[in-house]
Formats: C-alpha cells, sequence, structure tokens
C-alpha cells in the first residue's frame, strides 16, 4: 500500500515540477520567473521526502531541509 501511495505522489510532484518549470520558462516578467524556480525546488523537497518514506531512510529528510533553507531565505531576499 505505502508503494502505491508513494508511486502517486511521485507522479503528481513530478507533474507539478513539470508545470513549475513551464512556469520559468514561459513567464513574461522575473517575478513569476523566480517563483517558478521556487515552486520548483519546492516540489523537489517533496520528491525527496516521498522518495525517504518510501526507502525508509529517513537521511533523505535532513537533506531536504538543508536545501530548502537557502531556497526560502534566497526567496525573502529577492521579494524583499
Amino acid at each position: 500500500m505505502t508503494e502505491l501511495l508513494t508511486t502517486i505522489a511521485l507522479i503528481l510532484l513530478g507533474i507539478g515540477v513539470a508545470c513549475a518549470v513551464a512556469r520559468v520558462v514561459v513567464g513574461p516578467s522575473l517575478a513569476d520567473r523566480i517563483l517558478g524556480l521556487d515552486v520548483a525546488t519546492t516540489l523537489a523537497v517533496g520528491i525527496v521526502a516521498v522518495f525517504a518514506v518510501r526507502t525508509g531512510y529517513f537521511l533523505y529528510l535532513d537533506i531536504a531541509v538543508a536545501r530548502r533553507v537557502p531556497n526560502g531565505c534566497s526567496l525573502i531576499m529577492n521579494i524583499g
């Protein structure tokens, strides 16, 4: 059951990343591109988290958090 649910989650997160990357490529303004990149990296962290649940190796969650913190700070700096 866990494998089915994580597979569905990975597919949905992958679709979300594809949409976010499309927003980065097509976005008419710089703010749209920055937001699309932020969403893509946030969804990538979600993919890592789902992978951690699927494998049972939760060290990946530390890696995901370490990847997300600088990205959140850079988003605040770009908007502010």
